[in-house]
């Protein structure tokens, strides 16, 4: 009778097993099985998509406050005009983080980049609107373009992380590069077409590329298995959001953009005032950053892939702390420069802190994913990446949203040193904050990512 019981329960251990073996294989291949080309394909159009999106921001930089003010606009409501845009991405982004696993990101993302063609040709059609009508259209068209630019961001993340075979630091440092590209290209893209057809021609033309994008998405990306049904046997999106380290990354987020879109909002109007560059001298230097910060994306991408995660991070809030007191300098180390400025300070510092950027915004997305995977969520999940990718990018909107007020109302008060020496602090703390928690993570053995 024992040896009865005995194999019935090896017999009951074996069927368990291979069980364990048909679910983890079924959890395995929930990638779509898709030919290089048409992976290759699916990458060049999402990131052409978001490079679009980009350019059609950021080319309103020089036009449209020259705009606005002919309508009566003044300095502040053209600083809401802006900031809209950046608070409708901080509110949309967790919000369809939480919603991606009960709808499609491939349906979100068509609707995303449809709705950017719409505001973009309605943004340039509203400038026939006069006074304060223009001023209301404006702020409308903005909050609705900034959560399709938040959609169209996280979706397509989604859909990278979910369907193609590459390293998520690859997938952000490729995503953060078109971003950047756009950043740096959206200004001269609508010069050359201001040229060309005037203000409203730029909108038109920037609107007919991005609808051309809609349709190569329709026709490339491909339908992504739904994790619906596994929501109520698993961890929910908002579990995520309990995860101590989530917070801490979130907060990493909120900083670094804070740091990076004060710094680049002010730092125009300092190299003016202080050493007298012109326009034109200083629309080159910001060219020139652009392409620092381009060429460290695979860098960091490469070094987050081999695992230099938090140590990077870290690391890099620890150089920002020195870059940003010397790069005025600050007013805390005037014992030292007796008020004196040399203008190769802000010129090398910012183009360090400029090629630094990607080593704070390409580590948290993986940390974020393997802290969301070791305490249970799933692997390769929409659920994860959807709400990973929309709590990381909902900090990143608040921070470009904080960071140009923060700037302006500091400079307005004193000068941009106090804003840089400000920074400095804000490095500080995330220093000080990072360190606490990954020895408190250490101590406590609580693993960072997977398989430790």
């Amino acid at each position: 009778m024992k040896e009865l019981d005995h194999f019935e329960k090896e017999k009951l251990i074996s069927k368990k097993q291979e069980f364990e073996e048909i679910i983890s294989k079924s959890q395995e291949s929930t990638k779509p099985d898709l030919p290089k080309h048409r992976e290759y394909l699916l990458v060049v159009v999402l990131l052409f998509s978001q490079f679009v999106a980009q350019c059609t921001d950021t080319f309103l930089f020089p036009f449209f406050p020259y705009k606005a003010k002919n309508k009566g606009l003044n300095e502040i409501d053209i600083g809401i005009v802006f900031s809209s845009f950046e608070l409708a991405r901080f509110v949309t982004a967790p919000v369809l983080g939480y919603l991606l696993s009960w709808i499609s990101p491939k349906n979100s993302c068509i609707l995303a980049t449809s709705i950017l063609t719409i505001t973009c040709v309605a943004f340039g059609a509203a400038s026939f609107a006069p006074g304060y009508s223009f001023y209301f259209l404006s702020v409308s068209i903005r909050i609705v373009a900034g959560s399709a630019t938040a959609v169209l961001t996280v979706s397509l993340m989604t859909i990278l992380f979910k369907c193609s075979s590459l390293h998520t630091s690859t997938v952000v440092g490729l995503v953060e590069m078109l971003q950047g590209g756009g950043y740096a290209a959206g200004p001269a893209l609508g010069s050359a077409l201001r040229r060309v057809g005037g203000y409203t021609f730029i909108f038109w033309t920037m609107g007919c590329f991005i609808g051309l994008s809609c349709l190569a998405q329709v026709l490339v990306i491909p339908t992504t298995k739904h994790d619906c049904q596994k929501k109520s046997e698993g961890l929910s999106s908002l579990h995520i959001m309990k995860i101590p380290g989530m917070f801490v990354l979130i907060l990493h987020c909120l900083a670094y953009n804070i740091v990076g879109s004060s710094r680049a909002s002010g730092a125009s109007n300092f190299l003016n005032s202080t050493f007298g560059l012109g326009i034109s001298d200083i629309g080159l230097l910001f060219s020139l950053w652009a392409v620092l910060y381009l060429l460290a994306c695979p860098l960091m991408s490469k070094l987050v892939s081999k695992g230099y995660i938090y140590s990077l991070m870290i690391t890099t809030w620890f150089l920002s702390i020195l870059l940003n007191l010397f790069c005025g300098p600050s007013q805390l180390l005037n014992f030292l420069f007796h008020d004196q400025k040399f203008i190769q300070l802000p010129l090398v510092l910012i183009s360090v802190s400029n090629f630094l950027q990607p080593a704070m915004y390409i580590p948290p997305f993986q940390a974020a994913i393997n802290l969301a995977i070791v305490n249970g969520h799933e692997k390769d999940s929409i659920q994860t990446y959807g709400m990973v990718t929309g709590l990381l990018n909902g900090g990143l909107g608040l921070g470009a949203m904080v960071g140009p007020i923060m700037s302006g109302a500091v400079t307005d008060a004193a000068d941009f040193t106090w804003v840089l020496t400000i920074l400095a602090g804000i490095g500080t703390a995330m220093f000080i904050l990072m360190s606490v928690y990954l020895i408190w993570m250490k101590m406590t053995g609580k693993p960072l990512k997977p398989g430790k």
